[in-house]
Order: C-alpha cells, then sequence, then structure tokens
C-alpha cells in the first residue's frame, strides 16, 4: 500500500473509531555529555527511530512533556540537533501538530525564543508560563481534540496547588461542546511514582505532589521528569527518557502511543520499544571485586553490542594511583567499548558493613569534610560528631593555608 493510501486508510479508521491519537514522549536531554563522551549520535538514532514511528502511527500530535535539553544552557550541537529533529518530524507527518513544554532542565526563556519561527512547522513551544494568559497554555487541535500545556517552572514558582490548572481546564470545559478528548501535559514528581535511577527524596529539585491536586478535566495526563516508563493510573502515565541518561537505569526505554475516544473514555495505551545505538554496561554485573579482579572481569567482558562501560570497585581506602591508566590500555583492546567511570564501593572495618558506593565523578565533587562524614556514617552506623567534624575542618584549612 503507497504512502498516500496509508494515510487515506488511517483517516477512514480514525473517523470510525478513534477521535484523538498521539504520542507521548519526554525527558530527552539533548546535549548530555556521558563522562566526557557526546550522546549526540545516539540521540540521532533516536530521533530516526521516532520519526519512524510517526510514519507508522500516523499521529494526530507529538507531545513532548519537557526537559527537551540536558542544561539550561544548551551549546550550537545541541540547539542545531534540536531544530532538525523538530524539523525532520514535521516533515514526516505536516499535519501533526507538535506541543513542546519546558523541564527543569530547560530555561523558558531559551525554549520561547523560538517559538514564533517553530508554528510555521506546526510546533507549539510553551516555556515560561503566562499566568494572565491561560489561554496560551491551550492547544486546540480542531475536530480532534485539546492539549492543556503546564511547564515545570510555574509548579516551582508557587505554593500550594497552582491555579492554572483548574483555570485552563475550566476555559476547556466551557469550549469543548463536542466533548473531544482532553489531555493536560505536566513536567513534575507525582507521589508513588518509580524512581528508580534518580536520586531518593527530592527528585530533581522537585518535592512531590499529589495527583489528586491537579484536577479531572483531563482524560490522560501525559507527564515528564521521571525517567521509568509508568502508569501512575488509568489515565496517567510518564512516557519515560528515550536513552538511559545514567547507569543507574536498569530498565528498558519507550515512547508512548496514546488513542482517546472521545472525552470521559479512557485512553488506550501502548508503548514502542527505542533501540539503544550505545548500552550501559556493568562490571561486574552484580556487586563490586577487589581492583585486580575488576579489572580481570573487565579483561573478560566482550559483549556483541557497543556501549559504555561502569567498573565496580570495592576498596578500604583508595583506588592505585594507575587505576585510570590501567583501564584506559585495557580498554584500547575494545573498539565497540568506551569508559565511562568507577563505582568505587568503600569496604568497612571487619564485622561492619559499608553500603556507599560513589563514581569517581561524584568524589570529585565532594569537599573533604563530606567524604568524611559519609565514610564515618558508613563506617560507625552514626552521624560524625561535632568536635570530629571542627577537627577535619581544622585540618583543612591548615591544608589551604599551606
Amino acid at each position: 500500500m503507497s504512502r498516500k493510501n496509508r494515510i487515506f486508510a488511517e483517516k477512514v479508521k480514525r473517523h470510525k473509531s478513534i477521535i484523538m491519537k498521539f504520542i507521548h514522549t519526554a525527558d530527552w536531554h539533548i546535549g548530555q555529555n556521558l563522562k566526557h563522551y557526546s550522546r549526540t549520535e545516539e540521540h540521532k538514532h533516536f530521533f530516526r527511530q521516532l520519526t519512524e514511528i510517526v510514519k507508522e502511527e500516523m499521529p494526530d500530535a507529538l507531545l513532548v512533556s519537557g526537559d527537551v535539553f540536558h542544561t539550561s544552557t544548551p551549546d550550537s550541537e545541541a540547539i542545531r540537533l534540536y531544530t532538525e529533529a523538530l524539523v525532520g518530524l514535521h516533515n514526516s507527518k505536516p499535519d501533526m501538530r507538535i506541543v513542546i513544554i519546558a523541564g527543569n532542565h530547560d530555561s523558558p526563556s531559551r525554549l520561547d525564543a523560538n517559538a514564533s519561527i517553530f508554528r510555521l512547522a506546526n510546533v507549539s513551544v510553551i516555556g515560561a508560563v503566562t499566568p494572565d494568559l491561560p489561554e496560551r497554555h491551550i492547544v486546540e487541535l480542531p475536530n480532534i481534540g485539546y492539549v492543556i500545556a503546564i511547564p515545570h517552572h510555574y509548579l516551582r514558582a508557587v505554593d500550594g496547588v497552582p491555579h492554572i490548572f483548574s483555570t485552563t481546564q475550566s476555559i476547556v470545559e466551557e469550549r469543548n461542546t463536542n466533548n473531544l478528548p482532553v489531555v493536560m501535559m505536566a513536567h513534575m514528581y507525582i507521589n508513588g511514582a518509580d524512581i528508580t535511577g534518580h536520586d531518593t527524596g527530592n527528585v530533581g529539585g522537585m518535592q512531590a505532589a499529589d495527583i489528586t491536586t491537579l484536577g479531572t478535566g483531563f482524560d490522560y495526563l501525559a507527564l515528564g521528569h521521571i525517567h521509568r516508563p509508568q502508569n501512575i493510573s488509568t489515565n496517567t502515565r510518564y512516557s519515560g527518557s528515550p536513552l538511559h541518561v545514567s547507569f543507574a537505569e536498569r530498565y528498558p526505554h519507550s515512547v508512548t502511543i496514546v488513542n482517546i475516544d472521545k472525552h470521559g473514555s479512557a485512553p488506550q495505551i501502548t508503548e514502542r520499544r527505542i533501540n539503544q545505538l550505545m548500552h550501559l554496561y556493568h562490571v561486574p554485573d552484580n556487586g563490586a571485586l577487589p581492583f585486580d579482579e575488576a579489572i580481570e572481569a573487565l579483561r573478560n567482558f566482550n559483549p556483541e553490542e557497543q556501549g559504555y562501560v561502569m567498573l565496580h570497585v570495592k576498596t578500604r581506602n583508595y583506588l592505585p594511583t594507575d587505576a585510570q591508566a590501567r583501564v584506559e590500555e585495557l580498554m584500547g583492546e575494545k573498539t565497540n567499548l568506551k569508559f565511562a567511570d568507577f563505582a568505587v564501593e568503600f569496604e568497612a572495618e571487619q564485622g561492619k558493613q559499608m553500603t556507599t558506593v560513589l563514581t569517581t565523578s561524584q568524589l570529585q565533587q565532594m569537599t573533604p569534610i563530606e567524604v568524611a562524614k559519609t565514610y564515618y556514617r558508613e563506617t560507625t552506623g552514626e552521624e560524625m560528631p561535632e568536635r570530629m567534624i571542627s577537627m577535619v575542618e581544622e585540618i583543612e584549612k591548615m591544608d589551604d593555608e599551606r
């Protein structure tokens, strides 16, 4: 069947059964480097897959629920990749509406800066919130449905429940005389979400919110921020990140396809798995080994697919001074692998258990007092006494004065 006939058949099918169909994705983190390695080719690999999914699924909309970039100040390469990806997605289905909101990693003003230009490619970008213009957060797909787009940064600006949620839902309720599907987008941390792969507690600088505070005027809530794909309820979902953003994300990544029959109907949700260009490997896969044994495990590790390696090492004190050099020499023999970092597990004294695992990058970012407090906590099970903290701080001060 030709593409033209396939599109016609899809429209006929849609007219008979499905009113609104869209792809839900989030947390692209364009511009991320893993250690010192650029992930540009990995993102290009994802966008090629996403473009093919658009051609196969023929959706009415593509929703990107925040964290488009990995940093609020993306470099020119990241901006170029973002622009080319949107143009390519638009060309794959010109009548598809693309809706993008800012996440906690994004700069709202930077995203909004080119919003007028992107409108020419049927892209609606909502970076910053305009409380006095709630209509700006409502994207109407004529005869198809409504998208309420709420960026992350508004959530950080107020206490309690943001009024924008109830305001926009009320406006849509008045307009939606044809009972069309209503989708809401947000970038936030919802109570009960599986945050595997994130730091526990305050996830990404965001406190958890209760889903019951967000209203009931939507048929599907397209969430971003949590990287593990998951349903929070029958009509609320995190699409997850399309790429593994960290080594802690030991689960498949995907984008979500959603069909909604009409306002008030339960959404039909399916996943489309994203194949990773570079895999994240742990050596050994479970636990940690003394340095020499870990090196031997790395020597014997030869996966068929290319990827990055995290080497798990346990030690009583420090890694050998030539640890990096020995690993790099060994990695020179493995053309399909790139060394990312050490995950160092500090062993406690006999009879005591150590639980802290830190990468060398994390250790480099910690102050001496933070390292000392962490070591004391894990070896004794208690917090370091103030008198000892003062002693360590005094020693650190003496070193600085030398």
